[in-house]
């Protein structure tokens, strides 16, 4: 049986659910003002189903970690969607799952793209993997960019992320004229972070400019 992952997660969020379970012997079930509800035209999954499941969806660590601990918890999200809590275990010889929506996560991204800000010439979606997903934005200048995460939406998805990044990591990078920079936070090497030098977030580090500033004077140096 062939399911598609994220298609199942919109449920989630569609119907309002808080929960969606995975386990062989039903189909995928979602958590309802408290009681377990059936999707819609999905048959009962099989423990072969469930495995291929949630083995999509784990890098090679987590399945070994999984297979040694029997139980993983992990992080997953969907910019524009939301992000969700993943416990998935082994039960009777059968991979089960059950998947939380944590909180909305970039609400208004869409918004953006059909209605661009001041500036924006641009902007991609793009997929790593499963749990690694990505958006490239391409902005007329510096000026228009800091305008944009100064405000709404921008400032309150960066807000809720740093009050509780409910175990998912993040990782940012600008390039312009005036050099470049990057933040990584709770994540494995990826990007620049593969071969620059890591500076420790010490002093007035809160901004793109601030960064590009900071890095230019100690060159200039």
């Amino acid at each position: 049986m062939s399911l598609d992952y994220s298609e199942l997660l919109l449920a989630v969020v569609k119907n309002k659910a808080s929960d969606l379970h995975v386990t062989a012997g039903s189909p995928p079930m979602l958590r309802l003002r408290g009681s377990l509800v059936a999707i819609d035209g999905l048959p009962a999954l099989t423990p072969t189903d469930t495995r291929e499941f949630i083995y999509a969806i784990l890098n090679s660590s987590q399945r070994q970690r999984l297979e040694t601990d029997w139980q993983l918890d992990f992080a997953y999200a969907i910019p524009g969607v939301g992000r969700f809590r993943v416990n998935t275990y082994f039960q009777r010889g059968t991979i089960g799952a059950t998947q939380r929506l944590a909180k909305i996560i970039g609400r208004g991204l869409a918004k953006v793209q059909r209605n661009p800000p001041e500036g924006l010439l641009g902007h991609e979606n793009f997929l790593w993997s499963l749990t690694h997903v990505g958006i490239r934005q391409y902005w007329r200048d510096l000026e228009s960019l800091e305008t944009f995460t100064r405000s709404a939406p921008h400032a309150g998805w960066w807000k809720s992320f740093l009050a509780d990044n409910g175990g998912a990591g993040f990782w940012h990078e600008a390039y312009s004229r005036r050099g470049i920079e990057a933040v990584y936070l709770d994540m494995p090497p990826a990007g620049l972070a593969r071969f620059a030098p890591e500076r420790a977030p010490v002093g007035s580090f809160m901004s793109t400019r601030e960064r590009i500033d900071r890095d230019r004077e100690a060159m200039a140096g």
